[in-house]
């Protein structure tokens, strides 16, 4: 085995890849041919020369390796020939990061969200840094998608290679803000190394949902302010339900009220009557407000904008 190391700065990485030598002495007393070799990795690329070695000579077998910043990585090396005692040879890299603490080391998780819309399922995020055991700063973690929240949970410490120095091993918990708006949806968490902002891991994040959410006809409801309105609204199950929660949220001061239509039995089709006071004390600016529509289980859900606009008036 030949060990190779890495230098001991911020980046772990030289300025050139590694090259490592090995050299087979031939102790037999006949000739023999080098007829080929095989690396365990596509990270490196083993030549040997010279291809035909006499007895007492020496070949040498020169590989040129892609350097890794931090642990450790081995990578197996098969020497073939045409001799009888010997037709494999197994030599053995071993590669050693060295890159200099504080740094921000590896973000994965299965970020995937399938099957029906649920707000309680969450998926597990897992960032390790390499870092002093008394260093306070964190990773900044972000997603793109507004509708998915961001929470860190646990953080445990594993030793490293100095007393001093610690793998920080922090798992977040990814989960639902509110409903997404398609079913199917695609964005990225963002885990960026907060003692050197180039330094930034990306973990996709993939949902594909089937049609278990609530629907409704319309989508969003526009009232004009000063003016007396009732508007029904449907709402339409993927499987029978016996009754909807409804929740007004936002600046809605009372002006607002919903009714839903009562049923006898377990139905998918649900009607809501929305009324508007007409009092003008919503204001116009507020784009906050909105109904909230679930079933009892909280599994199927739906959001409906509210907008309150001004009435126009023409100038005489």
């Amino acid at each position: 085995m030949v060990e190779w190391e890495g230098p001991r700065n911020r980046t772990g990485i030289g300025s050139a890849p590694a090259n490592i030598l090995f050299l087979l002495d031939n102790t037999g007393d006949e000739r023999v041919r080098i007829l080929g070799l095989e690396s365990g990795c596509g990270c490196t690329k083993p030549v040997a020369e010279p291809e035909s070695v006499g007895p007492g000579e020496i070949a040498t077998v020169r590989v040129t390796a892609t350097t890794i910043a931090v642990g450790v990585k081995e990578v197996p090396i098969t020497v073939f020939t045409d001799s009888s005692h010997s037709p494999t040879i197994k030599l053995t890299l071993r590669l050693v990061g060295r890159q200099s603490p504080p740094f921000l080391f590896v973000a994965r998780g299965d970020l995937t969200f399938r099957g029906t819309y649920d707000p309680g399922v969450e998926r597990s995020l897992s960032v390790v840094t390499i870092e002093p055991r008394m260093e306070k700063t964190a990773p900044h973690v972000a997603c793109n998608l507004p509708f998915l929240r961001v929470s860190l949970t646990t953080t445990l410490d594993v030793p490293y290679r100095a007393d001093d120095v610690v793998q920080r091993h922090r798992r977040y918990l990814i989960g639902f803000r509110e409903p997404p708006p398609r079913d199917a949806f695609f964005g990225e968490i963002l885990v960026t190394d907060p003692w050197d902002s180039t330094n930034q891991l990306r973990v996709a994040v993939l949902g594909q949902f089937s049609s278990s959410r609530l629907r409704s006809f319309p989508s969003s409801v526009d009232f004009q302010e000063g003016k007396r309105e009732e508007i029904r609204m449907v709402i339409v199950a993927e499987r029978p339900v016996e009754k909807l929660e409804v929740f007004l949220e936002g600046n809605v001061n009372g002006r607002i009220e919903v009714v839903p239509e009562p049923v006898n039995r377990p139905e998918r089709i649900h009607t809501l009557l929305i009324r508007h006071a007409g009092n003008s004390a919503v204001s116009s600016n507020s784009n906050d407000t909105r109904l909230r529509v679930r079933t009892l289980d909280g599994k199927q859900e739906v959001l409906v904008p509210l907008a309150f606009h001004a009435r126009e008036t023409l100038s005489p």
